[in-house]
């Protein structure tokens, strides 16, 4: 697996065929107050596992306060980095995304928190 200073791009095709780019974040992120989707994961080797795939109108205001979220994913399943693809405003279309990569993935804390 690469170092954390990389930038790294995690490609993952959906049930329905399509591939979304997401960019991994470094630890500390200032983010940003855009809509967008993200992804909690475990690195395993030079691979990820997907553990949480979620979607906000605002990534800066949902992270700081989705907190307890992250928090379960580090302490319960070893979630060591975070990934975000930016940009997408329309709602109908970061739940698609969402529920396409929740289908394909089937990650633990959404299958715990199937509403989130």
């Amino acid at each position: 697996m690469a170092d954390d200073s990389t930038p790294v791009v995690l490609r993952l095709r959906g049930v329905s065929g399509t591939t979304y780019e997401y960019h991994r974040k470094e630890k500390n992120t200032m983010w940003m107050g855009v809509a967008g989707n993200y992804l909690f994961a475990r690195a395993e080797g030079d691979a990820y596992v997907l553990l949480f795939a979620g979607q906000t109108d605002d990534l800066a205001q949902h992270m700081a306060s989705g907190a307890t979220l992250l928090t379960e994913a580090v302490e319960t399943h070893q979630a060591s980095h975070v990934f975000s693809h930016i940009g997408q405003k329309d709602l109908d279309a970061r739940v698609r995304e969402q529920r396409d990569l929740v289908a394909a993935y089937r990650p633990p804390l959404n299958v715990r928190y199937p509403d989130r």
